[in-house]
């Protein structure tokens, strides 16, 4: 007696994989080891009719077996009472589509490939037989295919699968039978299990990929657990999912991956589980599932690295990560790259602000890094900080791992040695509290205590304790940059602690200069309307005066501005100091005094004071002066000379909100940026002498008057110029 048989629990492919050895070995028995998934045992109940009789596991007799096909699987664990059959001396073959694993069956014949589905490679066989498939079964067939691949979306899935598909469907496969039995709509008891799961699920950012970890424990056995876990795939569409059921005492690992990145097989092997890349599961029988959880995670991350993603980064930089780690080394400190490099790393944007935490002496560390490299080290000794400046002129900020003590809000704080989780405690956001460390043996190695792989995924910026914005109110500003720099949002914990420290006026006891700073950067962001708003909703900006209000008008006069720098980036030489312009626009309301008092208090520098009280005094009446109908162009150079580039452009977006005539005066002082004020006369003072004028004022008039004929176009040449001077001057001389 020849048997045919396939793991317990069997699913589609099993079925197919049954139906498409019966072709190959057609006086063999069909059977079934153990108990189906209810997708197949629906299937097999409707159309039993177009089946051949698939026999149950207790009807056939062990001693009458003299021949054994396995398909779909080697592991002897899963054919059920058929285990005893390998220790008999008969033949076994085996059909299968599983990576190998130390314990597999060894079979006479041995037919295996990494494909989608066993069902594939077992058509191959009948395809090289030139043998007849009916409609039927090259229903099954792709039905087969189609679950074991995730309807040909899963890693796993191979060209020849896609071919495989092709040539069913030239069989008349029925797709529409196919997709009623792939996509079965879910039980009651399934439905709640799907709803624990997704309520438990936790998203974790590893190798590259999302893997979502989902557990739970229920009292009764739910059939065809696999199928709860393609719809948490399908619902929150991770790169992978490991499912942990507790039920009877035995625990249920049921994982899926759509990503090379995490081989699933590998991870449920350290619990003797067994699949391929892409779909993997395995029983755990008396053992705790919060045991198991754990387990689990540190297994994940212990393949939590970011190497390849270092890889891409500057050459300059790969080689300074390398020598960090060979200093590292040689010092046997554990030192990490931390911060909004890690952040910028795995959002795929280019941030190299490096600071470099070393679980040791950073000075020490900066010193001899410095030395090796021939760079040189400035070092703090207080904050147990360090810059090194390389030879190519890049800084690197060094510190040694630390924790602070706040004494009062708002103060800088008493730094002491501490842990690398201590050092990334003491930062403002998830997002910015991970690490990677660059020690040979662990380069590479993703650290994150608190969720920001998380959170960079949903997108949340969330602070990581309570006290974080009385210990240093400047976080709101930096909440508020990052939330609108990327799109992201401040999580509801977060914005709950922001608004009762503002209204606790924890401001009152930062220093204005620290206060200056964090404004200024939130100002020369890209668009900074968003931030600034954000921080008006938040009741930030009365601390610089209470008359500041955010309107439509001050959006569109930002907006304008964003306009013109824009358009005006090419013309222009000269370093603008683009956050002036928006603090022009924010103290616009404020009258002299008032406005007089801000600079003071916040210590801007001299330039910038000058700029600040230039725009107060001048901007109106420069404006109106600028609306007269007839305005030659010397007359526009004289009225704008000597104004700074801030100041126009502020002017430029004031006028187009506030004035009816902006338009003209954004055109006049376009004008005046791109063309006037660039013009100069060509005439020297030799050339001068050379016409018999003697030197004196009258050199400097000569030249004014040149310059604005010129700038009017009375004149262009040196020799028109020269005419003009003649003509004008040579009596004068």
């Amino acid at each position: 007696m020849e048997i045919i048989v396939t793991h317990t629990n069997a699913d589609f492919d099993a079925l197919a994989s049954l139906l498409a050895a019966k072709k190959l070995y057609p006086k063999a028995h069909l059977v079934l080891p153990g108990n189906a998934e209810r997708g197949v045992k629906d299937f097999i109940k409707v159309y039993n009719h177009h089946l051949p009789n698939i026999e149950k596991h207790k009807d056939i007799e062990i001693d009458r077996v003299k021949k054994v096909i396995i398909v779909d699987t080697r592991l002897p664990g899963r054919i059920g009472k058929f285990k005893e059959l390998l220790e008999k001396r008969i033949p076994i073959y085996i059909y299968d589509h599983h990576p190998s694993k130390a314990n597999d069956i060894k079979g006479d014949i041995m037919v295996t490939e990494e494909l989608g589905a066993t069902a594939t490679i077992l058509l191959d066989l009948i395809r090289s037989r030139d043998l007849s498939i009916t409609p039927m079964e090259a229903t099954i067939f792709c039905l087969g295919i189609y679950s074991d691949t995730g309807c040909l979306t899963f890693p796993t899935t191979t060209p020849k699968d896609l071919e495989a598909v092709a040539y069913l469907l030239k069989c008349n496969a029925d797709l529409n039978l196919v997709a009623r039995f792939a996509n079965q709509e879910l039980t009651k008891e399934q439905v709640s299990l799907l709803d624990e799961l997704l309520h438990n699920l936790k998203c974790h950012f590893i190798n590259g990929a999302w893997v979502a970890v989902a557990s739970t424990k229920i009292s009764n056995y739910i059939p065809d657990l696999a199928v709860v876990v393609h719809k948490i795939m399908d619902i929150e569409k991770p790169d992978a999912l490991f499912t942990i059921i507790e039920v009877d005492g035995k625990i249920h690992l049921i994982a899926r991956s759509r990503k090379k990145e995490v081989d699933v097989r590998k991870v449920l092997s350290r619990f003797n589980g067994g699949g391929h890349s892409g779909a993997a599961s395995t029983t755990i029988l008396k053992r705790d599932l919060k045991e198991i959880e754990d387990r689990l995670l540190n297994i994940l991350f212990e393949t939590q690295n970011v190497k390849d993603l270092m890889e891409r980064l500057p050459k300059k930089i790969k080689s300074l990560f390398r020598e960090i780690s060979r200093v590292s080394d040689s010092l046997n400190y554990p030192t990490y790259v931390v911060g909004g490099f890690v952040r910028d790393l795995l959002l795929g944007e280019e941030n190299f602000d490096i600071d470099i935490v070393v679980d040791g002496d950073g000075i020490r560390f900066a010193r001899v890094f410095a030395a090796c490299s021939g760079g040189k080290a400035k070092v703090h000794k207080m904050f147990k900080t360090a810059v090194v400046t390389l030879s190519w002129g890049f800084k690197l900020d060094v510190a040694s791992a630390r924790k602070e003590i706040y004494t009062r809000p708002a103060v800088l704080p008493i730094v002491t040695y501490g842990t690398i989780k201590e050092d990334l405690y003491r930062r403002d956001f998830t997002i910015n509290a991970m690490a990677v460390q660059l020690n040979r043996k662990y380069f590479g190695n993703l650290i994150d205590f608190f969720g920001g792989q998380i959170h960079l995924k949903e997108r949340i910026i969330k602070v990581l304790h309570n006290l974080s914005f009385y210990d240093d109110p400047t976080r709101i500003f930096r909440a508020v940059r990052f939330e609108k720099r990327h799109n992201f949002l401040l999580d509801e914990e977060t914005v709950s602690l922001i608004n009762k420290a503002v209204k606790s006026e924890v401001f009152k006891y930062l220093g204005k200069e620290r206060f200056r700073d964090e404004l200024i950067l939130v100002l020369s962001e890209e668009d900074p309307f968003p931030a600034i708003s954000r921080l008006a909703e938040f009741g930030v900006l009365k601390y610089i005066h209470p008359k500041i209000r955010v309107t439509k008008k001050l959006a569109l006069m930002f907006r304008s501005i964003q306009d013109t720098i824009f358009n005006l980036q090419v013309v222009i030489e000269e370093k603008i100091e683009c956050f002036l312009i928006y603090f022009l626009c924010l103290v616009d309301r404020l009258n002299l005094e008032e406005l007089r008092d801000v600079i003071k208090r916040f210590k801007f520098t001299k330039s910038q004071n000058e700029k600040v009280l230039l725009a107060k005094h001048m901007s109106d009446k420069l404006i109106i002066a600028l609306q007269k109908e007839e305005l030659s162009a010397s007359s526009i150079y004289k009225m704008l000379k000597g104004i700074p580039i801030e100041v126009l452009i502020f002017m430029i977006s004031k006028a187009e909100v506030r004035y009816k005539s902006g338009d003209l005066i954004k055109e006049r002082i376009i004008k005046f940026i791109g063309d006037l004020r660039n013009v100069s006369v060509d005439v020297s003072g030799e050339d001068l002498k050379r016409l018999g004028i003697k030197p004196g004022p009258l050199y400097k008039e000569i030249v004014k008057e040149l310059l604005y004929a010129k700038i009017d176009g009375k004149i262009s040449t040196k020799q028109e110029q020269l005419n003009y001077i003649i003509d004008n001057f040579r009596d004068r001389g």
